[in-house]
């Protein structure tokens, strides 16, 4: 058995991963946008004081994804640096372990 890792697959899945967090992101300032009470008009006040507990949780919820995003998008492209700039020793570990 060969161990390899693919470093264009890693950078190919850490874009991905930006791509997660920027989406995250996005619908977290959409989020801040409407979560305003002007948002609703002088006329939709009272909704926006039915609303306001479930857009906090929401906003609450999209803020811990994003900084989760963030958190993994930072070790994963920790990892792939690290496995770029050691990976004949990596390969050298693994390399022929089943043949033992």
């Amino acid at each position: 058995m060969t161990y390899r890792i693919d470093l264009v697959e890693m950078q190919a899945h850490s874009a991905k991963l930006d791509s997660v967090g920027a989406h995250v992101n996005q619908a977290l300032g959409a989020a801040q946008t409407v979560s305003s009470p002007e948002a609703f008009g002088k006329l939709g006040f009272p909704l926006a004081a039915l609303c306001s507990v479930a857009q906090n949780s929401a906003m609450d919820t999209l803020r811990q994804a994003s900084d989760a995003a963030a958190d993994h998008l930072r070790r994963f492209d920790s990892w792939r640096k690290s496995v770029e700039e050691h990976e004949q020793l990596q390969t050298d570990v693994f390399d022929g372990m089943h043949e033992r």
